[in-house]
């Protein structure tokens, strides 16, 4: 069982930091895609490259450990590092997902407040919640010593809140997982789910419903194909909307687990679902991989860059992105296009 375990979650974090590699230079080699959505994306690719790190090492260690008592020792201080930084990278990520719900959610549904949500002084805030703020709560988690190894069925593998130290009550152990992690990942299971469903009910529920009363503003982003420089989003930007039910789909599984730990202090509860241990060592990780194929190979703009089909459309928007008298345009005619 943990061979199995090791060997998936070792091929998901492999994938994940080749999905990271391609997301980034997509970002430095495109330029049409490097609206400000995209850069979000980006801060959210940094923060899962950390956690995927974190992941790869607990693999390795995991491998190269014997029942030496030196090496043991050894990993002592690395098994309390990757506890922080498994706890840490994960609140930054769903941090970061949220400030790209609620961005995605103010453009496209052309609320007021879109233009301010991409300026500096919210840019600077984003950046103080999303990368602070889950520093905090790891130095305190370092200050009570609750990082550790986690042997308890819930994580496949590695460090985390301890677990094996009877210093930390059972609710201790559950109380840290939620504000370490889990707390955060239930918040913005909830912010993603009503942008969701609600943008959902705009673009696509009410059109149909009422075809003839359709704000021309509603879904512009995605009725036209052509690139819509005065509204922020690309037409491929579309591919966010299955972006939330690609959180869920990867992210559900730990969640689950952690239900079952909570609801029994032996594991008994948890070793019935061994299936979940499999999937979550493959999902927990793989964000960036998916997020690789959903932003870049299912990008047509990237995949014409990198095949070399640079269309006429995609040299003006290139164009465009740098000179702003073109970028302060309303809109192109279609035959320039």
């Amino acid at each position: 069982m943990q061979t199995a375990v090791l060997t998936c979650t070792l091929i998901s974090c492999l994938c994940s930091i080749f999905g990271c590699i391609g997301l980034l230079l997509t970002y430095i080699k495109v330029i049409v895609v490097r609206n400000y959505i995209r850069k979000l994306l980006m801060f959210l690719t940094l923060a899962n490259f950390v956690h995927v790190s974190a992941k790869l090492t607990g693999v390795i260690a995991k491998m190269s450990s014997s029942n030496d008592t030196s090496v043991t020792t050894n990993t002592t201080t690395l098994c309390k590092a990757q506890g922080v930084i498994s706890a840490y990278a994960p609140m930054a990520m769903f941090l970061w997902s949220t400030v790209i719900a609620i961005y995605f959610h103010s453009h496209v549904l052309q609320t007021s407040c879109r233009e301010t949500l991409a300026s500096v002084p919210s840019s600077i805030v984003c950046h103080c919640i999303c990368w602070i703020v889950p520093a905090i709560v790891c130095f305190v988690g370092l200050h009570y010593d609750v990082y550790g190894e986690t042997t308890k069925l819930y994580m496949p593998l590695g460090c985390w809140i301890d677990t094996d130290d009877t210093r930390l009550s059972h609710k201790q152990q559950v109380l840290w997982m939620m504000l370490t992690k889990i707390g955060w990942e239930c918040v913005t299971f909830l912010v993603v789910a009503e942008v969701a469903v609600y943008t959902a009910w705009r673009l696509v529920v009410l059109p149909l419903l009422h075809p003839r009363n359709n704000h021309p503003n509603c879904s512009a982003v995605f009725r036209d194909t052509r690139l819509q420089i005065h509204n922020g989003l690309r037409h491929a930007d579309r591919n966010f909307l299955w972006a939330w039910l690609i959180f869920y789909g990867l992210r559900v599984w730990g969640v689950v687990r952690f239900f079952l730990l909570w609801a029994s202090e032996s594991q008994n509860v948890c070793e019935e679902a061994d299936i979940l241990v499999i999937v979550q060592a493959i999902c927990d990780p793989g964000q960036a991989f998916i997020d690789f194929l959903l932003f870049c190979v299912f990008d047509k703009d990237v995949r014409g860059h990198f095949c070399g089909h640079n269309s006429r459309r995609q040299r003006v928007n290139e164009l465009a992105e740098t000179h702003p008298i073109l970028r302060r345009s309303t809109s192109l005619p279609q035959s320039f296009l």
